[in-house]
């Protein structure tokens, strides 16, 4: 949400410190999910099998670099204006981390919803094709409105206001001739 400093609405602000938080609470909580023994089947409890199975996964890195830019938070105070604004546009990029986790949770709602009755796979798999379309869109939109901000001359990748609408919205355009 934060990139442009004082034009971000206040209450994106919360929101964006809110969802940091429910993530690091996420992560912690980690630590105490148990797990069922790929050996035994069993389900394992003890709270230290937990914690040395969660510090040697691959996920518990992923979120430690996805909690990164919780930092943001107690820095910016002491931070001037351009620094602050540098430092929460690439703290931001660390959050996308957090996409790595999609396919582990796409695959417990399915286990969820094999629970309910069968679940038909073709479009369980449409359903993940369009989800990661429209991520994916969302992502490049990202990175062209990042790029935009960021470049020196930021009217040759955005045209101004006035001339989009006569320049591409324009009825020669859309009318057939």
């Amino acid at each position: 949400f934060i990139m442009s400093g004082d034009s971000t609405p206040q209450s994106l602000v919360y929101a964006d410190v809110v969802f940091d938080f429910i993530f690091v609470v996420d992560t912690i909580l980690h630590f105490y999910r148990p797990y069922a023994d790929s050996n035994t089947g069993q389900i394992v409890t003890d709270l230290t099998a937990l914690r040395k199975r969660y510090l040697r996964s691959a996920t518990f890195y992923v979120n430690v670099i996805a909690c990164i830019p919780i930092l943001k938070t107690p820095l910016s105070p002491f931070l001037g204006k351009a620094t602050q604004e540098a430092v929460m546009t690439y703290f931001n990029v660390l959050r996308m981390i957090r996409i790595l986790h999609l396919p582990s949770q796409f695959q417990e709602l399915k286990r969820f919803r094999l629970q309910k009755g069968p679940v038909n796979e073709s479009v369980f798999r449409m359903w993940i094709i369009l989800f990661f379309t429209l991520l994916g869109m969302c992502i490049l939109g990202c990175v062209y409105f990042g790029l935009s901000v960021t470049s020196a001359s930021v009217d040759d990748v955005c045209p101004a206001p006035e001339e989009f609408v006569e320049d591409v919205l324009s009825a020669e355009m859309w009318v057939a001739e």
